[in-house]
């Protein structure tokens, strides 16, 4: 049996770990907001690299091939330099 003075106490105690529940509840909610509004962002930008990679005449499949080719491309432009420089 519970006395007049414990029952206000647990009461109290109840009201505190639920309003601690409610206020991470409410913490919770906003970092998913905020992930949500984050994976839009991503998403968007990821739309516009895309865009602007067709617009190169790059696809995302080639993307990877594309990239080597450049690196060769730049190696090859670099050692070319080199040689060139040396001659001087």
């Amino acid at each position: 049996m519970m006395t007049q003075q414990t029952q206000p106490t647990h009461l109290t105690a109840v009201e505190s770990r639920l309003k601690s529940l409610r206020e991470q509840i409410d913490r919770a909610r906003q970092t998913k907001a905020r992930a949500e509004a984050t994976l839009e962002q991503l998403e968007a930008q990821r739309r516009e690299a895309l865009a602007e990679l067709e617009r190169l005449g790059v696809t995302e499949d080639s993307l990877q091939v594309e990239i080597e080719r450049l690196q060769a491309q730049i190696e090859e432009k670099l050692g070319e330099a080199e040689r060139l420089l040396r001659g001087v």
